[in-house]
């Protein structure tokens, strides 16, 4: 609340915090200038007390009765309220914001409390759960209740108190149905659902200038990094000897410790000098220099030390702690603790784990994706809210959320030196439209509210018709989320035709009036093609063009091009495509700003191409291929029916985190939130933990696609019927079970069917085979019974088709040679050699293809677990309603009518829920897709092509890439590398202007990647910058930024090179790898001949150097 507090304080608004008494929160805010208005009890208190659950009820009462009287006062004469917290502090909030007749807007610090079919809600305090009730969205309504029981009457008799009626169900009212999420998307991605639209602003991260205390610095000096430990608000009850317990575990690893007291009151041990106590203290600036960071799990914590590429073991105690732990050991930046009470043993054993160089290497690599500018977004979408916004059209700022009133501002916001163009005569037209479509709006959020509304209040239903309501209302959330996400800004621009006068707009999405007259052109319709693809030498029938800037919901520029003598009339100095060129060079942010207004002609050509086969986009920097790419995917799902979301849609793959968080809002801008994005590495479960391989030769071997086929034989060793019959006792006779029985049963499974779940199938297989042998007097039902009890049988089937795990097979092949030299023949002795390790299972990014491989090969070993129980739940039911059954109509007078139909099976099938069985969170990214999207695919291994190929049955994908920035070479033509991983109707499009970098810092960066590229695609650029490429010592670092933030108020610049410099909200820190498809206004490189040798170190200095979109620096040591 501090960092967004103080965002919004730089944007220019009055800020108020409502937070309790205590005071560290006193002084947290009076260091940052912001004012504390003290609400309810102390904090730390309240939990050092532990009432009892039983309390709960009361405590509430107290809690929200306080808000009522505190928040009322302090939220007068404001524009908005933000909410969040406890349940009832939260609804006690809204309450008031309600009241006083503001906005107001949930915020939560973690996803848990939001509802989600994914995953199950957090029980209450002495409210468990059903253990039998394991239906997710039964467990939400669950918890709904609770929360109506422990809170309901206390907030309901407070808003009675100043006349608000009450409120049905206080979860619902307190989330609202967009709530924010303030939390980083990368240590906790939210999976959308059709019922809540959430907004992820990032967490809200306040940079933290504080000078670590003197006595700190030089302990820290004084050797190696030590581990910090520390439990922050919580007070550790389950063990009273947590420090002593910490200190020996950290000192079991050689290492020293930095122990933070919290209100846990860690302390010391002995006087030994390999410790240190601190207090409060800046944990930005400490934790970028601890060897690991072991603490409870909150939210903030885990952010902080994940930000600092700081490894974590996480010790979680209550509520969130626990998922934010398995967060940490999914990712591979740190291990969760087993519990909330360590030993000295299990916390040096997880210590073990975290001070690896792989885990430290991974913290690394996962904190450049963390995002710096969540604070910043909350505090713009905030002010967005509250100002006189034209997108909106408010005349005054006090609004409702979806109040769209009669345009009354100017939707033309250009400043001064742009006057010329502010003449009436040249705006007026768009003005009055602008009314029309702001009307419309109104009119369309209002609809689409009701219509979305009565879709969620009407009864679910079953099978096919759920599904059908669960899409119409998926339908109407994206649909309304897309008109709230803009206003008028959704318009993009005008163009008039050469035989028509009248202008033609074109937006975001489609839109039209209640007449059915259509105000916005989709930018996506054929009809809108030449807005983008009109050039003087193929106007494409235009006579004229107009492309608007937005800013902040208002036009702050725009430019006019003109192509026939007519398109004269009615426009401003003509200042066509100089300055519009110019334009692209506009500062950046933290995320890839809106670009589709700036599509140019060759993009947009790309763009619109067909879906058949494979199209590779080859460019090189800045021309715009990532552009090119997004909207390639919006536009073919808009396009081609056959890539419909029913028909599996399209899948975006990204070469790694911070670009995929760096274009996550260029998608939802396109008004399309369908298309599912990635990295490879989360297409396997292993992925987000596993390390780089550091032999090259290994490396190699495992980038073949020959060594992924490898896998099916290794599946195959498991799936040989018995060479040898056996006889199959029963109590009523013996039964021989033949070879030839075994290998008819082992063919049962279709083709292609999945290991693990082909059992199944085969299982009931041997018991048809047997029962049919069977010649005894047993009922099937008994004789069926006695052979699912047959140990020897079921020993013998296990033994000959067991359920196997993809990690195990895998694992089996770098540790057991004769095994490996059998699935791979081709291999010789000294690859097999090379490929064996000591730990198995010590997953490096390139076995990924082979665990995905064995995977889709093997199917789900839990699979059929899952369908047994429901079977027998399914039969259990069955056998209960029956019973039922007989009892009503032993009942019934005559025997006859209603009650007897009861008996018949096609009303009890309907009776008896026989879906199948839920099994767990869907797999979004396994497909298969229609149509797969890969961006900087020159650096994808022929093994990892294959994770690709097999979720895309139709082969139709867009590739884009460059040549020349392909690390570890490229010297083959697109055509023969695509042919040989298994692609065929390959079509080449190239782009060869570069829009981003200007001409100076390309004249800097072609000769080195011409010196080991001779031929390299290096594109022409067509702006000129106004700063020359500067070259300087790197002790001049500090000062260059310092510089460049003082006299630039706005932009993102990026620090290559230096693994030390410390990331900033504005000034990101990235390895050369990890730059590749971001840009940047100032790119700094440190030492840039130490990026390495060869064809990999000319590459990553010719990606890093052509990340600038305005000024660059190179900095030596020497």
């Amino acid at each position: 609340m501090v960092g967004l507090a103080v965002r919004l304080r730089e944007l220019g608004a009055e800020v108020r915090v409502c937070a309790p008494p205590d005071e560290e929160f006193a002084q947290r805010l009076a260091g940052a200038g912001v004012p504390l208005v003290p609400v309810g009890q102390s904090a730390r208190a309240l939990t050092n007390a532990a009432p009892p659950p039983s309390s709960m009820p009361r405590r509430a009462a107290e809690l929200i009765a306080s808000q009522f009287d505190a928040v009322t006062a302090a939220a007068e004469g404001c524009d908005v309220l933000v909410a969040t917290g406890m349940m009832p502090a939260a609804a006690g909030a809204r309450s008031v914001a309600e009241k006083l007749g503001i906005r107001s807007v949930s915020v939560t610090f973690q996803q848990l409390t939001l509802p989600s079919p994914y995953r199950p809600p957090l029980a209450y305090p002495g409210r468990p759960f059903p253990p039998e009730v394991t239906d997710n969205r039964v467990l939400w309504d669950l918890d709904a209740h609770s929360i109506n029981t422990l809170f309901g009457a206390a907030l309901n008799t407070n808003r009675a108190s100043i006349g608000l009626p009450p409120v049905g169900n206080v979860r619902d009212y307190v989330i609202g149905d967009r709530p924010w999420l303030a939390t980083d998307p990368i240590l906790d991605p939210w999976q959308k659902t059709p019922d809540l639209d959430v907004v992820q602003t990032g967490a809200w991260i306040l940079p933290d200038v504080r000078p670590l205390p003197a006595e700190l610095v030089a302990f820290l000096d004084a050797g190696t990094p030590p581990v910090y430990v520390g439990f922050g608000s919580m007070p550790v009850r389950t063990s009273t000897d947590v420090a002593q317990v910490a200190i020996e575990a950290i000192r079991a690893q050689g290492r020293r410790a930095v122990v933070a007291r919290g209100w846990a009151d860690l302390a010391l041990i002995d006087d030994r000098d390999d410790c240190f106590a601190v207090g409060e203290v800046n944990q930005q600036a400490l934790f970028g220099r601890v060897a690991a960071v072991v603490h409870h799990g909150g939210a903030g914590t885990t952010t902080t030390a994940a930000r600092a590429g700081a490894p974590q073991v996480v010790v979680p105690q209550l509520a969130d702690q626990p998922y934010w732990a398995g967060r940490v050991a999914k990712l591979g930046i740190g291990t969760a603790h087993d519990g909330p009470t360590p030993t000295t043993e299990s916390l040096s054993a997880a210590l073990t784990t975290a001070l690896t160089p792989e885990t430290r290497a991974r913290a690394t690599a996962v904190a450049a994706a963390i995002r710096t500018d969540g604070a910043t977004v909350a505090a713009k979408l905030l002010l967005d809210a509250v100002n006189v916004r034209v997108n909106h059209a408010r005349s005054s700022s006090r609004i409702g959320a979806d109040v769209v009133e009669p345009l009354t501002t100017s939707a033309f916001d250009l400043p001064d030196h742009l006057s010329p163009k502010a003449d009436p005569a040249l705006i007026a037209g768009d003005e009055q439209h602008f009314a029309a479509i702001a009307e419309s709006l109104e009119q369309s959020i209002t609809d689409l509210s009701g219509r979305l509304d009565a879709e969620r209040k009407a009864p679910g239903g079953k099978g096919r018709q759920a599904l059908d309501r669960d899409l119409e209302v998926h339908r109407l959330t994206a649909r309304l989320r897309a008109l709230r996400r803009f206003g008028l800004d959704l318009c993009l621009g005008h163009m008039v035709n050469a035989d028509d006068p009248e202008p033609v707009y074109v937006g975001r999405l489609g839109l039209t009036d209640s007449a059915g007259r259509r105000l916005l052109l989709d930018w996506r319709s054929p009809a809108a093609e030449p807005f983008f693809g009109a050039t003087h030498a193929n106007p494409m029938g235009l006579a004229s063009r107009r492309r608007y800037r937005w800013t902040r919901g208002r036009i702050s520029d725009y430019w006019d091009e003109v192509f026939t003598p007519e398109g004269l009339v009615g426009h401003a100095a003509l200042d066509d495509q100089s300055a519009f060129i110019a334009s692209l060079g506009g500062n950046r942010s933290a995320r890839m700003r809106d670009v589709l207004g700036t599509i140019q002609a060759d993009q947009d050509a790309i763009i619109r191409a067909g879906s058949r086969g494979a199209l590779v986009v080859d460019g090189g920097p800045g021309t715009g291929k990532t552009v090119v790419a997004l909207h390639r995917s919006a536009y073919l799902l808009y396009s081609d029916p056959r890539l419909g979301h029913r028909r599996g849609g399209v899948l975006f793959v990204g070469p790694h985190q911070p670009y995929l968080a760096y274009v996550a809002d260029v998608l939802p801008s396109l008004g399309e939130e369908g298309v599912q994005t990635c990295t490879l590495r989360d297409l396997v479960a292993e992925g987000a933990a596993a390390a780089i391989e550091t032999d090259p030769d290994v490396a190699l071997l495992k980038s073949s696609a020959s060594l992924v086929k490898a896998i099916e034989p290794a599946v195959r060793f498991y799936e040989n019927p018995p060479a040898k019959g056996m006889t199959v006792t029963t109590p009523w006779s013996d039964i021989w079970l033949s070879a030839d029985d075994w290998a008819e049963a082992f063919d049962a499974p279709e083709p292609g069917t999945p290991h693990n779940e082909a059992r199944d199938q085969i299982w009931e297989e041997l018991l048809t085979i047997l029962m049919d042998k069977h010649d005894g007097e047993a009922s099937a039902d008994l004789l069926r019974k006695s052979l699912l009890r047959d140990r020897e049988l079921l020993t013998t089937f296990n033994r000959a088709w067991p359920l196997i795990e993809a990690a195990d097979l895998v694992g089996d092949l770098w540790s057991v040679p004769a095994y490996l030299r059998m699935c791979a023949p081709w291999l010789s002795p000294d690859d097999v050699r090379a490929l064996q390790r000591e730990d198995a299972q010590a997953w490096t990014v390139s076995d990924l293809p082979l665990l995905d491989v064995a995977r889709q090969r093997l199917g789900d070993p839990e699979a059929s677990r899952r369908k047994r129980w429901h079977d027998a739940a399914v039969a259990a039911e069955r056998e209960h309603r029956a019973r039922v059954t007989e009892i009503l109509i032993e009942a019934d007078d005559d025997g006859e009518g209603l009650v007897t139909m009861l008996r018949g099976q096609d009303l009890q099938d309907t009776l008896i829920d026989g879906t199948p069985p839920p099994g767990t969170d869907p797999d979004l990214l396994a497909g298969p897709f229609a149509h797969i999207v890969v961006d900087e695919a020159q650096e994808l291994t022929d093994a990892e092509w294959q994770m690709l190929l097999v979720r895309c049955p139709s082969r139709s994908f867009t590739i884009v890439g460059d040549r020349a920035q392909a690390r570890h070479g490229f010297t083959e033509s697109w055509q023969e590398r695509l042919e040989r991983i298994g692609l065929d109707r390959i079509n080449l499009a190239s782009l060869s202007i570069n829009y981003r970098t200007p001409e100076q810092i390309m004249a800097e960066a072609e000769p080195v990647i011409r010196a080991v590229l001779p031929d390299a695609n290096v594109p022409t650029s067509i702006r000129s910058g106004d700063v020359p490429v500067v070259h300087g010592s790197a002790s001049d670092l500090d000062s260059i930024l310092d510089t460049w933030l003082a006299t630039h108020a706005d932009g993102i610049a990026c620090v290559i090179g230096d693994p030390t410099f410390r990331a900033t909200s504005r000034v990101r820190s990235l390895t050369p790898e990890l730059s590749k498809g971001l840009e940047f206004d100032l790119v700094v490189l440190i030492d840039p001949e130490a990026f390495g040798e060869g064809i990999e170190g000319a590459v990553d200095r010719y990606v890093a150097m052509t990340r600038a979109t305005q000024q660059l620096v190179i900095l030596t040591s020497s």
